[in-house]
């Protein structure tokens, strides 16, 4: 996962570690985003600017932010603290 500011780009991997239920958040067996790298950017107001799932799929709304939030704030703490400076 790498960081930017208000964007945000998840791997394949932490894409498919989501839908496996890794982060503790369940699992999303009928996953549309799993083993697909995603990006997305977000306004300052929090609303969705852009979004590019590669390969191209349309995930649900609900899907995508469980997915995002997951991988923001379920990792290891060495992790949030290395990205905490981009996620403010």
């Amino acid at each position: 996962m790498k960081i930017s500011g208000l964007k945000i780009w998840l791997s394949e991997n932490d894409t498919y570690r989501f839908a496996s239920g890794f982060y503790g958040t369940g699992r999303w067996p009928c996953s549309e985003l799993s083993g697909k790298r995603v990006f997305v950017e977000f306004d300052s107001a929090g609303e969705l600017v852009d979004l590019d799932v590669r390969p191209n799929c349309y995930p649900n709304k609900g899907e995508l932010m469980a997915c995002v939030e997951a991988n923001l704030t379920k990792r290891t703490k060495r992790e949030r603290e290395r990205f905490a400076r981009c996620i403010r």
